[in-house]
């Protein structure tokens, strides 16, 4: 959910995450969690989570789908991307992702396979590297994690 690096502590009963807690011994978070953090379970089993492909067989809009297969979605997408790239170039193409996690080298590497220039990750400009250099220069080091803790900063 977030790239925090917040210590936790799960407890499994009969293979299902029965409660969570900030770890202690966690340098960075030392032992609080965020409302995200606390939300981990109700993510998890949500019955709305998405958990396989869809493909919309309705018009935009209608909510009708139907269930697909790893293969079938990855094909599909292949396909249209395979489509736009021979009809129009692959600078027609964007890449677009959220905030930087550990994926995001992947996405680049993506994009530069595929011949577009055309990737953004605003979350470097937005988020995670403006705390990253506010927290270097106030602190003299990287202490990221979310004020979400049990005591909210009283200057920010």
């Amino acid at each position: 959910m977030c790239h925090g690096g917040c210590g936790t502590l799960l407890y499994v009963k009969n293979g299902e995450i029965v409660k969570i807690e900030g770890d202690p011994e966690s340098p960075l978070s030392q032992g609080t969690l965020c409302p995200k953090g606390r939300a981990t379970i109700d993510h998890v089993y949500n019955p709305k989570r998405l958990k396989y492909p869809l493909q919309r067989v309705g018009r935009r809009g209608e909510g009708k789908w139907r269930r697909i297969s790893w293969k079938e979605a990855l094909n599909n997408i292949a396909k249209n991307l395979s489509e736009i790239k021979e009809k129009y170039g692959p600078h027609c193409v964007a890449i677009g992702q959220g905030t930087g996690r550990h994926h995001y080298e992947f996405v680049i590497r993506f994009a530069h396979e595929f011949g577009t220039p055309n990737w953004t990750e605003p979350g470097l400009a937005q988020c995670y590297l403006p705390r990253g250099t506010a927290s270097t220069l106030t602190y003299g080091g990287s202490t990221i994690c979310d004020y979400y803790g049990e005591t909210n900063p009283r200057c920010i």
